[in-house]
């Protein structure tokens, strides 16, 4: 009787560690998932940015160097590996745009 008692002792204890060891891991990959596509984000806003700066240096319409940001954008994330949302993209130009605007004149009203 002793045995049985300890050999279930030992198997709910087993099962609850393989639990345990599953969540963890669970929870472990998530965070990595979120850490990934964090700096992701990070580095694709600072090459938005840095992308904007050169089209701006260049000619053309707003839409053209809109254009070139998107496609440089496209290019990096296919060399990469990684995926990036371009609609979003496009629209982190356009908060960008609006911001500078803003900025813009009132430094304009403000001289």
């Amino acid at each position: 009787m002793e045995n049985a008692e300890l050999l279930l002792s030992f198997i709910g204890t087993a099962l609850s560690l393989a639990a345990m060891c599953v969540v963890f891991t669970v929870r472990l990959v998530r965070a990595l998932a979120v850490k990934k596509k964090t700096l992701a984000d990070a580095l694709f806003d600072e090459a938005i940015t840095a992308l904007m700066e050169i089209a701006e240096a260049g000619k053309g319409s707003g839409e053209e160097k809109k254009r070139f940001v998107l496609e440089r954008l496209k290019e990096l994330s296919q060399e990469s590996g990684v995926s990036v949302d371009i609609e979003a993209a496009a629209e982190r130009i356009e908060e960008v745009i609006e911001l500078s605007k803003r900025i813009n004149f009132k430094n304009k009203k403000g001289e």
